[in-house]
């Protein structure tokens, strides 16, 4: 996991940057420890796996599409 983290650091920071991504992760993480806070386990599990799912996807795309254009 640390690798991945150090290897797609970059682009993340740029998905936030470029598309304001920014609010909705915060807005995630909120709900997540929220979650964590009421002791719901399940809830957060499925919370923190819906945000990784999120923001992976996001980045491959943002990725791929600035790999088309060259950008």
């Amino acid at each position: 996991i640390h690798n991945l983290r150090l290897r797609t650091r970059h682009y993340l920071r740029a998905y936030i940057a470029e598309l304001t991504g920014m609010p909705v992760a915060q807005d995630e993480h909120r709900a997540l420890i929220e979650s964590c806070m009421n002791g719901d386990v399940d809830l957060a599990s499925n919370q923190m796996r819906e945000h990784v799912l999120h923001a992976g996807k996001a980045v491959i795309d943002y990725v791929g599409e600035h790999y088309k254009t060259g950008k």
